[in-house]
């Protein structure tokens, strides 16, 4: 078989496959299909010509390369979700804890008749942790569906909801600073 020939039997092939609804071919099946459709041309060099032969050497070294580099690339992605989930887990702790121990002691304030009055100036610091609770959990929203367009191939969305994302963590840190900051400052008007 020629290579204008192997050329032209893939081409049909991948059009039919095309046909059936598919728009991605995977390296993996790509190679199996390669290597099952072609496998006596392959073990016999008599029967393609030079540059196809090369052509093939050189796809199965291609191949192996990848292969090589895909086990550390799938590590790193691996601790970059990782490192993303536990900088969520964060932030949602710290506002959390903060509107629990605002909510105790607005609670130990409203006990007090002589206290009560103290109140409105921790109920303004309580929402800015509450608005961070609120963004936190719309972060891990918005990474899952980082994921899911990366998996599907629609990188543009990806890269939008991951920037979003970092933008969406500073976000929450500002409101943290901010909240304290309040909170600090209701204190320092009480003492």
């Amino acid at each position: 078989m020629k290579n204008k020939d192997l050329i032209e039997s893939i081409k049909e092939d991948l059009s039919k496959f095309k046909e059936k609804g598919n728009e991605v071919v995977e390296i993996d099946s790509l190679i199996t299909y390669l290597t099952s459709s072609f496998q006596d041309q392959m073990n016999d060099p008599n029967s393609l010509d030079i540059s196809a032969t090369a052509e093939i050497k050189k796809m199965r070294d291609h191949y192996s390369n990848y292969q090589w580099r895909k086990e550390p690339d799938s590590e790193m992605f691996q601790s970059v979700i990782t490192m993303a989930q536990n900088a969520l887990k964060s932030c949602m702790l710290i506002h959390a804890g903060a509107c629990v121990i605002l909510l105790a002691f607005m609670g130990n304030l409203v006990s007090n008749s002589e206290t009560r009055a103290m109140i409105p100036a921790f109920a303004d610091t309580i929402l800015w942790f509450l608005v961070g609770v609120l963004l936190a959990s719309i972060s891990y929203a918005t990474t899952y569906f980082t994921q899911y367009f990366y998996h599907h191939n629609k990188e543009k969305l990806g890269n939008f909801l991951r920037c979003l994302t970092i933008l969406f963590v500073i976000i929450i840190h500002g409101l943290f600073f901010i909240g304290g900051s309040c909170a600090y400052l209701a204190i320092k008007g009480i003492i």
